[in-house]
């Protein structure tokens, strides 16, 4: 759970990337990075993003579930509810990185995985957010 952080004018990003079931919950990004999410089954919940590039990243993956092997899991079966996205370039983007080649990048021997982010997003719940 990462939950009541403030952020501010950080360059980097609140990642969730080589995991399932995080709770990403009433955090506050101002004028920086935000939220980046693979893998399956996370919360992310009452944030409030401003003056983001982007506010909520859900990746595209080399696989698509909890089980596979994969480099990036693509997020898939994560609630979006109740945040806030202000003065955003993009608010929330689905399936970022799709098609991107990983080939030569990562020892597939070392880290078994499909080389391309070829599977989108999937079974996501986006209610209730707020773009301004």
């Amino acid at each position: 759970t990462y939950a009541e952080n403030y952020f501010e004018g950080c360059a980097g990003e609140l990642v969730i990337r080589g995991g399932h079931d995080c709770i990403v919950r009433s955090n506050t990004f101002i004028n920086g990075g935000a939220i980046r999410v693979s893998g399956t089954g996370h919360i992310i919940q009452n944030n409030t993003v401003i003056g983001a590039k982007t506010g909520l990243r859900l990746m595209a993956g080399m696989v698509g579930g909890r089980h596979d092997t994969g480099f990036y899991v693509a997020a898939g079966d994560c609630v979006a509810t109740g945040n806030q996205f202000e003065a955003c370039e993009t608010g929330i983007l689905v399936g970022a990185d799709l098609g991107r080649d990983w080939t030569g990048k990562f020892d597939v021997n070392r880290y078994p995985s499909p080389t391309i982010q070829n599977v989108a997003p999937f079974n996501l719940h986006l209610a209730d957010n707020r773009f301004v």
